[in-house]
């Protein structure tokens, strides 16, 4: 009760096409890959001896399914024990292969250069994404360091003070300059700002109340508002931090919302998008850097009653793949370690299955702890 399978590659080992016969209800004994006669060595076809003699009949009309390809089966010939007769036509077969073995080793090869393929690029996704964890870490420090820098400096209203009244001194020193200066005059001149340096420091007003017209300081700015604060257009204050080019979107007409992006004025960079669309809000900064042509930062935020703008992280993707997105989707996620998954946290299962976007998480929380 003997078969035989022509044509099959050899890297698939004999176990394989058992298991593969025993699935489909076949008692199969044993199955050998047949050699050459002049080199021995192996062919493409292998030999399957079966325990039932009703299933070499079966095996011919259904073939061998294994490795998701298909292989014809044929009868032993006559004389089946004599190896004379049965070695110089499989020697028949290799030389002349039969169209679908041909076939099939082509879609073995493509197959092979499709994993390969895969594996590069997976490679190279992996390297990426590590550059842009570091480069995220040094962006981070940076913020830290102008953060400690900047809370270093006094905000207490005498240092306002004085800030206002040198600025008055510089206003009044042109208009003196215009007149025809004498040596009483400078010397009068000198102590009159002098003694109103000093009696802003010794004795300021406390009831006074700022003019309307005064325009705010970066430290007056800092009190005004901070980085976590709602950005909306009905505040008249422009917001300043020394140091920093501030590009913002700010929501219209109602209070809440906005988002902010304080970049180092060292650093060189565009604003790309500023714009709100299905009412989520977007901010987008491109920063020129040495080690790639350039980096798209964007800080997006998504209302409670709002969905995630999708066509959103395509137009990012189209403008720079090289893409960082920070800021509040409110959306919660089971892959990033939220109890469940909602509506956004859906459709951003959706971004990552398209491999569109992948996800950086320290573990920190969106709010603050008491």
């Amino acid at each position: 009760m003997i078969a035989f399978v022509k044509g099959i590659d050899p890297e698939i080992p004999e176990n394989r096409i058992t298991e593969a016969l025993n699935k489909v209800g076949l008692d199969v004994i044993n199955v050998t890959r047949l050699n050459r006669k002049d080199d021995n060595t192996p062919t493409s076809t292998i030999k399957v001896t079966f325990k039932d003699a009703n299933n070499p009949n079966t095996f011919i009309h259904t073939g061998l399914q294994a490795d998701s390809m298909h292989f014809n089966a044929e009868a032993a010939p006559q004389n089946k024990n004599s190896p004379t007769t049965t070695t110089p036509l499989l020697h028949d077969s290799n030389e002349f292969p039969s169209l679908p073995n041909m076939y099939q080793r082509q879609q073995a090869r493509w197959k092979k250069i499709i994993e390969e393929t895969t594996k590069r690029l997976f490679k190279s996704l992996q390297q990426k994404i590590k550059t842009i964890e570091q480069t995220i870490s040094s962006v981070e420090t940076l913020i830290n360091d102008d953060a400690i820098s900047s809370s270093s400096l006094s905000d207490s209203d005498e240092d306002i003070q004085i800030v206002n009244a040198k600025n008055k001194n510089n206003l009044q020193q042109p208009q003196n300059q215009t007149k025809p200066p004498t040596t009483i005059n400078k010397n009068k001149t000198s102590t009159q700002s002098s003694t109103t340096v000093n009696d802003s420091i010794k004795k300021p007003t406390p009831n006074r109340k700022p003019t309307p017209n005064r325009k705010p300081t970066a430290k007056t700015s800092k009190r005004n508002r901070s980085l976590d604060s709602s950005l909306d257009s009905t505040s008249e204050r422009p917001f300043s931090l020394l140091g920093y080019n501030i590009f913002r979107h700010d929501r219209v007409g109602k209070s809440g919302g906005g988002v902010l992006l304080a970049v180092k004025e060292l650093i060189k960079c565009r604003e790309i998008i500023n714009k709100t669309t299905h009412k989520n809000e977007i901010i987008a900064v491109q920063i020129e850097t040495l080690l790639y042509k350039s980096i798209l930062i964007s800080s997006i935020y998504v209302p409670p009653t709002a969905k995630i703008g999708m066509n959103i992280f395509q137009d990012l993707y189209n403008i720079n793949n090289n893409c960082i997105i920070v800021g509040d989707r409110n959306a919660t996620l089971y892959e990033i370690g939220s109890a469940n998954t909602d509506a956004r946290g859906k459709q951003l299962q959706e971004l990552l299955k398209e491999h569109l976007i992948e996800y950086v998480d320290d573990g920190s929380t969106t709010f603050e702890k008491e």
